[in-house]
């Protein structure tokens, strides 16, 4: 909005007959508002205060409901253009002094300030006032972590120097840095904490950590002083908890309420629902309906525990065509077992007599398959390969559905022998017959140093190799007699796969800034882990034979 913009109105009438209107302009608006002067600091004051914080003082304006504070330096640009860039204050009210600060080294300065009206008009601005900074010699270089964190939830020992929390909780660290660094930065063990500094401007500077993993970690600060000096802050521990979660209750899915089944034998796989998380087992009570010779309602119920999270189980067969009812309950890491679920009923109606269908003499033999085949869900009907397995078992199903693609073979005895770890030429050799049957005789060619030509790996780690699914180590190896861990594995069976990565992973043990968290994902959405506990996945954890069966047969199952 515009003042009035005349201060006088002079009217004439001329002889011509005209009517002359005579304009004189008002003063400018800052008129209104008188200039103010610097008190504090006083020209040319040499301060030596560290850090280089300073209260500026000026007398009152009038007119003035605020003031701007106006700071610069000289040559403290990284152009070096004298008074480059000054910083402005605003003041919230008509206080006469404002407090600027840290400033930028042992430097000289100008400040000047203006009186702001309330209607956002400006007066003059003061003449400047200089000063300079010589901190040097009063500077005691320093670095220390302030005693009292801020904790989302748990207690700090602050005798020694020690917070206790659970894995999940945040933690909020406060330094401060006394003296001219080169360079400082926070420090933290990766490995149990996930951390992100803050602004390195801040004063205090601030460190925000998640407990990602129990045990004990550590947080400290680091500091180059530009006279060479080198500190480290006191250390500040962080001890976490592995943090109790009770499984919720969980839901039966099959059978559904009052089915009536007519299978024979009275086996019947039941279903339900995970709880939700901090389920490591699972306990299914089965009980029958006046199936006890006493003749008691559902008398001496059967329990059936999962030795995973597996969220089914196989029970019968069951006695008799009579009524049945079923619930299960979850169980976590420390042995709290959640709610039990809603009794789900059901009836198994089977034919007064069954003769079961008499078996052939001799299984086949399974049929030979490639990767554009489907897996086998059921091979009972076929001869098992291996003799250490149980072709109705997991294990078993997944080693002989890789033993028909021609992906792994037993040893000289014939068996699977799942126990053992898998190294990472054997890892690389079932990773590309499982996805390409077979490779070209590719040599090595002293691509990696330690693979040596001429050997029964040497054409699936170079193959490998060529597809993009290994590196190698930074030192130029390969390291194919290392044992191949969980992390290891699943990048290479992603990578072999075109699995899309960074799926969502409910691991409490995947640091958030780790290599190998793009493809844990996989692992819940093809379930290919299922012995492991869906909140731990144990990344540096050798995968056996079994492991590696599994996982490539869940994976060419679910995709």
């Amino acid at each position: 909005m515009f003042k009035a913009i005349f201060k006088k109105i002079a009217l004439s009438l001329v002889t011509a007959g005209f009517l002359m209107v005579s304009l004189v302009p008002l003063a400018s608006a800052g008129g209104s508002i008188s200039t103010p002067s610097i008190v504090t600091p006083v020209m040319n004051q040499v301060l030596t205060d560290y850090p280089r914080v300073l209260t500026v003082w000026w007398g009152s304006a009038s007119g003035a409901a605020s003031y701007t504070l106006e700071v610069a330096c000289d040559f403290c640009a990284s152009t070096r253009t004298k008074w480059l860039n000054p910083t402005y204050y605003n003041t919230p009210s008509n206080n006469h002094y404002y407090e600027i600060g840290p400033l930028a080294g042992d430097n000289q300065f100008r400040v000047r300030v203006r009186g702001v009206g309330a209607d956002g008009d400006t007066g003059q601005w003061s003449d400047p006032v200089y000063f300079s900074f010589k901190t040097s010699a009063a500077v005691v270089n320093s670095i220390t972590i302030k005693s009292n964190p801020a904790i989302s939830s748990g207690s700090y020992d602050a005798d020694n120097g020690v917070v206790n929390v659970n894995t999940g909780d945040t933690v909020k660290f406060y330094g401060y840095i006394t003296g001219e660094t080169a360079s400082d930065g926070w420090k933290w063990d990766s490995s149990k904490l996930s951390c992100t500094p803050g602004s390195p401007f801040d004063s205090p500077l601030v460190l925000t950590c998640e407990s990602i993993a129990s045990g004990s970690g550590a947080v400290w600060l680091n500091a180059n002083f530009k006279n060479n000096q080198q500190i480290s802050s006191n250390v500040i521990y962080v001890k976490s908890a592995s943090k109790e979660i009770v499984p919720p209750k969980a839901s039966i899915v099959t059978p559904v309420m009052n089915q009536v089944l007519t299978n024979y034998p009275r086996v019947l796989t039941v279903w339900w629902g995970p709880t939700g998380g901090g389920a490591v087992s699972y306990t299914l009570e089965v009980a029958c309906d006046y199936c006890a010779s006493t003749k008691t309602k559902w008398l001496n119920p059967t329990y059936y525990t999962t030795d995973s999270i597996t969220h089914y189980w196989e029970i019968g067969p069951l006695a008799g065509d009579n009524q049945f009812r079923v619930r299960v309950q979850g169980t976590n890491a420390q042995g709290t077992k959640g709610e039990w679920s809603d009794y789900v009923y059901f009836t198994y109606k089977t034919e007064a007599t069954y003769t079961p269908p008499t078996p052939p003499a001799s299984n086949p033999v399974l049929p030979p398959a490639g990767y554009e085949d489907k897996v086998l869900t059921n091979a009972s009907n076929y001869k098992n390969p291996f003799p250490d397995t149980s072709i109705y078992a997991a294990e078993g199903l997944a080693a002989a559905e890789l033993y028909r693609r021609g992906v792994i073979g037993g040893y000289a005895d014939g068996e699977f022998k799942g126990y053992k770890n898998v190294n990472r030429a054997e890892a690389a050799k079932f990773l590309m017959l499982a996805r390409y049957g077979d490779v070209a005789d590719y040599k090595n060619d002293g691509k990696f140093w330690d693979v040596l030509d001429g050997q029964w790996y040497t054409k699936f780690v170079v193959a490998a190799y060529k597809f993009g699914v290994i590196s190698g180590y930074p030192d130029g190896s390969f390291g194919p007699a290392n044992n191949v861990n969980t992390a290891e594995f699943l990048k290479m069976l992603t990578l072999a796969f075109s699995i899309q990565t960074n799926l969502p992973y409910t691991y409490y043990d995947v640091p958030t800034n780790a290599w190998y968290k793009p493809y844990v994902g996989a692992v819940q959405k093809y379930n290919l882990l299922p012995d492991r506990n869906w909140n731990y996945l144990e990344p540096g954890k050798a995968m056996t034979r079994k492991d590696v069966a599994i996982a490539i047969y869940q994976y060419l199952q679910n995709r």
